[in-house]
């Protein structure tokens, strides 16, 4: 009787162990997933101020004073403009 004591004694702290180990296993992933749940909201937060400046950089005002002022273009006047009209092709 007593070796059935003894294999009931070796399983239950078996168990008791591989419980303890999955309870911590549990709470790593769960750290982990919390970190890298408050990255996910970091990188959302980043994108939002990327698109907030490119759309802030992509107006038409900003492009006209990018083209005047930094490359000196001009809009082009219309004896400045030649249309060139290759044979066999109506437009």
């Amino acid at each position: 009787m007593k070796p059935h004591i003894l294999v009931f004694f070796v399983l239950l702290v078996s168990l008791l162990f591989l419980n303890v180990w999955q309870s911590y296993r549990y709470g790593e992933t769960l750290r982990v997933l919390r970190i890298m749940e408050d990255q996910q909201l970091d990188w959302v937060e980043r994108n939002r101020r990327v698109l907030a400046a490119i759309a802030m950089l992509d107006t038409p005002e900003r492009l006209d004073s990018l083209a005047q002022d930094e490359l000196g273009l001009h809009q082009a006047e219309s004896q400045e403009m030649m249309f060139i009209q290759l044979p066999g092709e109506d437009y």
